[in-house]
């Protein structure tokens, strides 16, 4: 996707089927342009909306996986240990 069409994107684009490293590419694109004043006064509110929505989609990408990431671990914590050939490791004598 062009850098042009990327900036011509509105807040109704937003979808869950945006990845995560195109939203933040799209994002840093935006807050670039506003840096350079390369944004027109009449764009500046729907490019900071648009930057608005782009932080949410990041946000909620990044909580989804730490809860999955947390569930995973969570997960290999209850399971007994084993060696790497898949056997039981024995239990220390107490």
């Amino acid at each position: 996707m062009t850098q042009k069409k990327k900036q011509e994107r509105t807040s109704d684009d937003v979808s869950p089927s945006v990845r995560y490293q195109e939203a933040m590419e799209e994002l840093d694109a935006i807050l670039q342009a506003i840096e350079r004043e390369d944004v027109d006064i009449d764009e500046l509110s729907g490019k900071v909306e648009r930057a608005a929505d782009l932080v949410r989609i990041c946000r909620e990408r990044i909580r989804t996986t730490e809860e999955r990431v947390q569930g995973v671990v969570k997960t290999l914590a209850k399971e007994p240990d084993s060696d790497p050939d898949g056997e039981k490791e024995p239990e220390p004598a107490e």
